[in-house]
């Protein structure tokens, strides 16, 4: 079932469904999905989830759990590397509040919005 570099049409379909279902509210969809070796040199499949809406705010809940979500799709489909998931959000994406007055940057936070 599993091609060494190719991802087979069913595990891609249903990633893609996954996706779409977990974050696709957001403007989440799949960018694309590619089997690879990571820094380790193991054998893993890299899904790049991509957003396009930007005043939606995201929940970090919703996006933490995606990627266990999809390691459970893909090891259903006889895969048993690591699935890495890489969240692209577009450089003003709005995300809902965490109570950190922090982001992820050096600056406090704006808790106007």
């Amino acid at each position: 079932m599993r091609t060494l570099d190719g991802i087979p049409a069913e595990l891609n379909g249903a990633l893609h469904a996954a996706v779409m279902a977990r974050v696709g509210q957001y403007g989440g969809a799949v960018g694309s999905i590619r089997r690879d070796r990571d820094h380790d040199g193991d054998e893993c499949i890299y899904v790049e989830v991509v957003y396009s809406m930007p005043d939606k705010p995201v929940d970090p809940k919703n996006i933490i759990g995606l990627d266990g979500i999809l390691r459970d799709i893909a090891y259903e489909h006889g895969e048993r590397g690591i699935i890495y998931v890489h969240n692209h959000f577009p450089h003003n994406q709005r995300i809902v509040a965490t109570g950190s007055a922090y982001w992820l940057g050096d600056a406090p936070r704006d808790r106007r919005s």
